[in-house]
């Protein structure tokens, strides 16, 4: 063999070393690349994405409503319930809340607005729409709950809590005993033109009652018997203790005053 054809030959098996060296090095960066991506695919992705799933749920149940709602809300919770309901039911007793509660429209804002018109801060919507209330802590009764949907809407025996944020025209404080004989506060009937009616039928008889105590200056206002109008200073409505007589609807009972104190 000529001294050329050996170097051509030695030149050539050279190059054929490197390129599948080349070759070789490919296929270890390309296997290296593989197993880094299958990795990742198999235990960070996941990881981010239940990261981002957990993160998502909790801002829906802490935030969403106050957000999407846009009503001046604070969520307190998902709270259980019992058939001897934690709070007062507001369903039936105001023509805000229509229909069938399950099928209800905007039930969280009508179910704010039912209960910022019985004067209370605290409602409760359950089950789709079911709409209950009350000024204090009795939601707690019967401890937390997981169940409430992301709609903002609770579940079956489980309230989605909220606290209205603005300030309360008047706010509810209870039944309270009253006699004929020395009332506990004064009648405003007939002081006003929508207080002229038979108390009996009168429409909106809480809104009407509200209004006249209040330009009258007094501290507070109650409903009798299913319309009467009464008002007074301090805390006279305790006068003759509690009663457990009032009617659903805000408007008390047979001698058993609904009491409303007034926020000037």
């Amino acid at each position: 063999m000529s001294m050329f054809n050996v170097n051509c030959y030695q030149k050539t098996n050279t190059q054929i070393q490197i390129s599948w060296r080349k070759k070789l090095v490919g296929l270890m960066s390309a296997s290296r690349a593989f197993r880094v991506k299958d990795h990742l695919a198999k235990t960070v992705v996941p990881a981010y994405l239940t990261m981002l799933k957990t993160t998502f749920y909790a801002f829906a149940q802490k935030n969403i409503w106050e957000n999407f709602i846009s009503l001046p809300l604070n969520n307190l919770g998902c709270w259980k319930d019992n058939l001897n309901r934690a709070m007062v039911t507001l369903e039936g007793s105001s023509t805000i809340l229509d229909g069938s509660y399950q099928t209800r429209l905007d039930a969280v804002k009508k179910c704010n607005k039912a209960a910022r018109e019985r004067g209370f801060a605290i409602f409760a919507v359950q089950d789709g729409g079911y709409c209950s209330a009350s000024n204090d802590n009795l939601y707690t009764k019967y401890g937390l709950s997981n169940a409430c949907k992301n709609d903002g809407k609770g579940s079956v025996m489980s309230n989605q809590v909220y606290i209205s944020t603005e300030k309360l025209l008047y706010k509810y404080v209870g039944c309270w005993r009253d006699y004929t004989v020395h009332r506990a506060g004064t009648s405003l009937e007939g002081l006003a033109s929508v207080l002229m009616d038979s108390y009996l039928y009168r429409l909106d008889a809480i809104a009407k009652c509200y209004t006249i105590a209040t330009e009258l200056q007094y501290d507070f206002f109650t409903i009798q018997d299913g319309g009467q109008c009464f008002a007074g200073y301090g805390i006279s409505y305790q006068m003759y203790g509690t009663a457990n007589n009032c009617r659903a609807g805000g408007k008390g009972g047979n001698s058993a005053n609904d009491v409303y104190i007034i926020n000037f």
